[in-house]
């Protein structure tokens, strides 16, 4: 599952994204990519998922990439891995780790390298661990 939007200014200017984790993130995204090109942005037309139903409290979406790991972990990782996600869409995906703890610190470190940074007035996307099935 994955969000996109697209947010054009009145000149033709415009920003997008796709691979959001929320349609939420998407759209604010797309805006403050949009305003690097014009003053005012509207957001024209979104992506949402097959199926799109929103969200309930405490549940997530994952973009593709990131949902097959969630969905089919490969056994050899072993007992100590971890998933982080940002709602922007960064993610990452780390295993052979000492211990829990270690493996979940990586996981949002790597993860946090990924998240949106360029956009100033961006609201913070940090990322959250999600426990493997």
């Amino acid at each position: 599952m994955f969000f996109g939007a697209f947010a054009i200014t009145k000149d033709f200017g415009y920003g997008f994204v796709t691979g959001a984790n929320s349609l939420e993130a998407a759209r604010e995204i797309a805006i403050e990519e949009c305003l690097k090109q014009g003053p005012i942005c509207l957001v024209y037309a979104e992506i949402l998922p097959q199926g799109y139903a929103p969200l309930e409290a405490g549940q997530i979406s994952l973009a593709p990439e990131a949902a097959g790991y969630f969905d089919n972990p490969d056994p050899t990782w072993g007992s100590f891995r971890a998933m982080a996600v940002s709602e922007d869409g960064a993610y990452s995906v780390v295993w052979g780790y000492g211990s829990p703890s270690e493996a979940s610190a990586a996981a949002l470190s790597d993860c946090g390298e990924f998240v949106i940074d360029d956009l100033p007035n961006l609201r913070e996307m940090p990322c959250i661990l999600v426990p493997f099935k």
